[in-house]
């Protein structure tokens, strides 16, 4: 028999069941949502590793170990590395190891023992434990021999075409602003209003660049459409991997967690003219982990202060090298000259230092460092251990990453044994590279990012989400080549035009030259005008699609504009984003395609100033004349050939790259 207090307290339990019950169906999740049913939903997804920010290819040897962080999503289960293993001369019999973070063993596969010759592998991960929403494996190569002679070439093979397969099984929505940034992401759909206010455009770029870092260096795509655009395709909130965020200027200021009418989850970020830009700060400040609600305010915006400093230590450059040595290894630091928060810089000037394996004098070791093709410092290693040099850079700081490469040599006493330890090397994070102030940014794209520190206005030439979806596409970019955040200002056109900052502009032919500013390329819907030495000018029917990047008033201009038809511009963004290294891989100062073309690349400034062409003889800048028109007239046609043979070298290039 059960007694009232126990009966009572049954019933108030059941009530609160139910209750609960009511309240999950309202918001629309299962009671049992907590484990993923059998019937769950399993998406079958695959992700190659340049996606996910790891490289395309690796190269194994058998003196040393790769360690490698695979991002996967929320959901994921049975994960399973592929890809394709080429083996090299002399590698005989042997298996690459796959161990996690820890040295225990978790998989294993094959190496063809003819070499030369490619083979696919499949390689099991599942076993490994998710922490911060990624696995951590260790990846050697063991021969089923090892060599007699270690300091010889080690036998090697390379992984290629790497990707991480596994399925997605009952992954929640998000339900807190936070879940919106998840450990994966493959893209996310920005919607703003058919002509955002600067608000709106503010909040809107703050967004992509923000994003775009904080997945460095795993490519997100981020793209900003029209709220009343219709989708192409099925609808992307379905997919796991992919955020849908609406910016609004009105309404309370809020970061919000909505649904749709269909019960889709998206971000709706509002607030009035003042405070909807500091909403997006949330993100910019990338402090988006505290925001563990389903709504969040900010009520005063955060930023990381930029200072501009002429020397940095490699601990906060972010740049490490370390190395086994036997034989002999090359080790390689990058610098982002971003980090110096300044767009003109000059020489360079770097003291490494370094820890290694004390040697006994008769071991032999040495140590060469190059910089740009260029031997910048020669040293014997010895039995004390430690490197402490001094040496200057033989370039300027330019906009893209500068580094050293350390050629690291090892001969033990006696020879080479399978029984002999190698040289352990290692750069010291308390290394430090200073700078000098230099001339006024040599605009082009070799420029880039770094005339864009620290910080860019963004001036739109018409407030249409058009122009603001090609400005964020430019600001994704080049925030892919720096890890440094671009600080945006948006602007109107004719601050930008007239400041002496770092400025992108989006804007026609007609509001360009308002605007008074003079590009390497510029004309109307039936002409265009080369800024050369002696300017050329030429008819193109239909006018011309440009992105231009130069010098005016002693900053770099990003230019974005078109003379006629716009939808040139649009393909000629989608064809820098597509190359290997994206925009790392434009040349010169002037991409252009025509109405019926193809892009195609001009340098009209940046390999020689209006000076130095004037100053040659007449002859020369005859043939500079006729080649700027041949160029000309090439962009504005079909350029399919030129097209193929280059993608056809990329292709062939990729096929064979390390990474």
């Amino acid at each position: 028999m059960i007694g009232p207090a126990i009966r009572y307290r049954s019933i108030r339990v059941l009530s609160c069941l139910l209750a609960a019950a009511a309240a999950a169906v309202c918001l629309g999740v299962s009671p049992a949502s907590a484990q993923p049913a059998a019937d769950d939903i399993v998406r079958d997804t695959t992700l190659v590793w340049p996606g996910l920010g790891l490289p395309s290819s690796v190269d194994l040897d058998a003196t040393s170990s790769r360690d490698f962080t695979i991002p996967v999503p929320q959901g994921a289960r049975g994960v399973v590395l592929t890809g394709q293993i080429r083996s090299a001369q002399g590698i005989g019999d042997a298996q690459v190891a796959i161990d996690d973070a820890h040295g225990r063993p978790v998989s294993s596969f094959g190496v063809s023992a003819a070499p030369g010759t490619s083979s696919p592998f499949t390689a099991d991960l599942s076993a490994l434990p998710v922490v911060d929403g990624a696995v951590s494996i260790r990846m050697m190569l063991r021969p089923a021999n090892s060599p007699s002679d270690r300091c010889s070439s080690a036998p090697a093979v390379t992984l290629f075409d790497l990707a991480t397969s596994f399925g997605i099984v009952g992954t929640a929505p998000p339900r807190t602003v936070q879940d919106f940034l998840p450990p994966v992401l493959t893209g996310m759909t920005v919607k703003v209003p058919a002509t955002p206010t600067a608000a709106e455009q503010q909040a809107a770029l703050d967004l992509v660049t923000a994003v775009t870092t904080h997945y460095l260096p795993a490519p997100v795509d981020v793209r900003i459409v029209a709220s009343d655009a219709e989708p192409a395709g099925p609808p992307a909130m379905d997919d796991p991997l992919h955020r849908t965020v609406v910016i609004t200027e009105g309404g309370d200021p809020a970061v919000t967690v909505e649904r749709d009418g269909d019960g889709r989850r998206y971000l709706a970020i509002s607030g009035s003219a003042q405070t909807l830009p500091q909403q997006a700060s949330l993100f910019t400040s990338q402090t988006s982990a505290l925001a563990q609600a389903a709504s969040v305010t900010v009520t005063e915006p955060g930023s990381r202060a930029v200072h501009g400093t002429d020397t940095l230590t490699f601990g906060q450059l972010g740049a490490s090298a370390q190395a086994l040595v036997l034989g002999r290894t090359d080790a390689h630091v990058g610098f982002a000259p971003t980090a110096f928060g300044s767009p003109g810089l000059g020489a360079a000037r770097v003291r490494l230092l370094a820890d290694y394996t004390p040697l006994h004098p008769d071991d032999t070791a040495s140590l060469v460092i190059e910089s740009a093709g260029v031997v910048v410092q020669t040293l014997r290693l010895d039995e004390s251990g430690h490197v402490d040099r001094s040496f200057d850079l033989p370039t300027q700081m330019s906009g893209r990453s500068t580094g050293i490469t350390m050629q690291l040599t090892f001969t033990p006493r006696g020879g080479c044994t399978p029984f002999t330890a190698p040289m352990s090397f290692r750069t010291d994070p308390r290394s430090t590279v200073s700078v000098v102030a230099g001339a006024d940014p040599r605009g082009g794209f070799a420029s880039l990012p770094l005339a864009f520190a620290p910080s860019v206005q963004v001036a739109l030439g018409d407030s249409d989400s058009g122009h603001l979806s090609r400005a964020a596409a430019v600001l994704q970019a080049i925030q892919r080549l720096t890890a440094t955040p671009l600080n945006v200002v948006v602007v109107p056109p004719e601050e930008a035009a007239s400041s002496g900052s770092g400025a992108l502009v989006v804007a026609d032919a007609a509001t360009v030259e308002a605007l008074k500013l003079s590009p390497p390329l510029s004309g109307s819907a039936e002409s265009a005008r080369v800024d050369l030495a002696t300017p050329l000018s030429a008819t193109v029917s239909g006018g011309l699609g440009s992105i231009q990047a130069f010098t005016d008033g002693g900053r770099t201009v990003v230019l974005v504009t078109a003379s006629g038809d716009w939808a040139p511009v649009d393909r000629l963004l989608t064809y820098a984003a597509g190359l290997d290294d994206g925009w790392a891989s434009l040349s010169g100062d002037v991409l252009v395609a025509g109405v019926d073309g193809e892009p195609a690349t001009l340098t009209v400034r940046t390999d020689g100033s209006p000076r130095f062409l004037a100053e040659t003889p007449t002859s020369w800048r005859r043939w500079l004349w006729l080649g700027g028109a041949a160029l000309i007239v090439a962009a504005a046609s079909v350029g399919a050939t030129w097209v193929r043979r280059r993608r056809t070298a990329a292709a062939r290039s990729r096929a064979h790259r390390d990474d």
